[in-house]
């Protein structure tokens, strides 16, 4: 099988992914009861993609794919790392420093106060989760609030570049192994160890409690880790290795991130359902990948290539533009989110062709 061949499936996946975030931000996140008040000039009458947020963990089950794609190409661990690093930076620096430009020439109402400090466009560059600085009481943010996937996506990284490369041919049961492990003390941690009420039980010092709870707080990755790990075990199957084991492997995956969800609560209808969406997406392409072939659409899917520039800057920027201009289209202010995808779709469209793929080319063949 030709795995260096970009899958352009997965660029339509992304795209879905990154339109349900984006709709989530545009019509949802910036109004009641989520925000105090509503940032869209059309209020809450369009509140119908409160969900949308969860296309980010479509992100993290591809990346999970992909990650587990790019390690079986990468020799030294070293080398994995300056091909992640390649690939994030660039677009990183440029995406954060307009948001940080613009939002302070546009945002005269201070909606995005944390937009307009350079520190924090500073800070951004790390990936570090603000909840670091806040420890040390440096209280800086991002200048973007859909940043915080990539802190877990730089745990994620961490984690599995070691599993791989301390055994690459036991890599996937390692990295199941360990997943179900920390999922486990996760849910038991969280359940008993943090739980007030058994917390003097346990006889636990308040110190202690502390230090745990700022471990956690810090280091988010577990409370994730099973979206990951899907996408791990679809690239196995992917790649036609163990798949009887790894059917396995993905049943167990989806049953703990349900269980640990609380999505086994069948009373209710609980949106982590959306899992077997997402795992019948995976197994709809690895199994059925004509039939797939024939629905993708090349513009959609040409999003999908640009949709990490596009996740950079689309929220603070996008909601702001709304909000200044939206009522531009009277009683149709609705349809102004439209206009704000297009035009930062189109922008990061052109930043992957022109910057981010000759860059990330030429960083390459410099540096690895």
């Amino acid at each position: 099988m030709a795995q260096d061949k970009r899958i352009e499936i997965l660029d339509s996946y992304r795209f879905i992914a990154i339109i349900s975030v984006m709709l989530f931000h545009y019509y949802s996140r910036w109004t009641t009861p989520r925000n105090p008040i509503s940032l869209y000039p059309y209020g809450s009458s369009c509140n119908y993609f409160s969900y949308g947020n969860f296309g980010v963990f479509f992100f993290f089950v591809i990346s999970g794919f992909v990650i587990a794609s790019t390690l079986t190409k990468t020799n030294q661990i070293g080398e994995f790392w300056k091909r992640r690093l390649i690939r994030l930076i660039p677009s990183m620096f440029i995406c954060s420093f307009v948001t940080f430009i613009l939002i302070s020439l546009l945002d005269s109402g201070n909606l995005f106060p944390n937009s307009h400090s350079f520190k924090n466009f500073l800070f951004s560059l790390t990936f570090l989760t603000p909840e670091i600085s806040k420890k040390l009481q440096l209280n800086l943010e991002y200048v973007n609030g859909s940043y915080w996937s990539l802190w877990l996506e730089v745990q994620f990284y961490f984690v599995a570049s070691c599993i791989y490369f301390i055994s690459k041919k036991r890599f996937v049961s390692n990295f199941i192994i360990f997943t179900v492990i920390t999922c486990i003390f996760d849910y038991y941690f969280s359940k008993i160890l943090l739980d007030k009420n058994t917390i003097n039980a346990l006889n636990l010092s308040y110190n202690t409690v502390n230090y745990l709870q700022n471990f956690k707080d810090i280091f988010n990755y577990i409370e994730f880790s099973l979206y990951f790990s899907i996408g791990v075990i679809c690239f196995q199957l992917y790649s036609k290795e163990g798949t009887g084991i790894n059917l396995i492997f993905l049943t167990v995956a989806v049953f703990l991130l349900l269980l640990t969800k609380e999505s086994l609560d069948f009373t209710r209808i609980r949106v982590y359902h959306s899992v077997f969406l997402m795992v019948l997406a995976f197994l709809g392409f690895i199994y059925l990948p004509k039939l797939l072939d024939r629905v993708t659409f090349k513009p959609f899917s040409s999003i999908g290539v640009a949709s990490y520039s596009l996740y950079l800057i689309h929220e603070n920027l996008g909601v702001l533009l709304i909000n200044k201009y939206g009522s531009v289209f009277g009683k149709y202010s609705y349809l102004f989110p439209v206009l704000v995808i297009a035009l930062l779709s189109g922008f990061s469209i052109l930043l992957f062709k022109y910057i981010e793929k000759p860059l990330g080319l030429y960083l390459k063949k410099k540096l690895i």
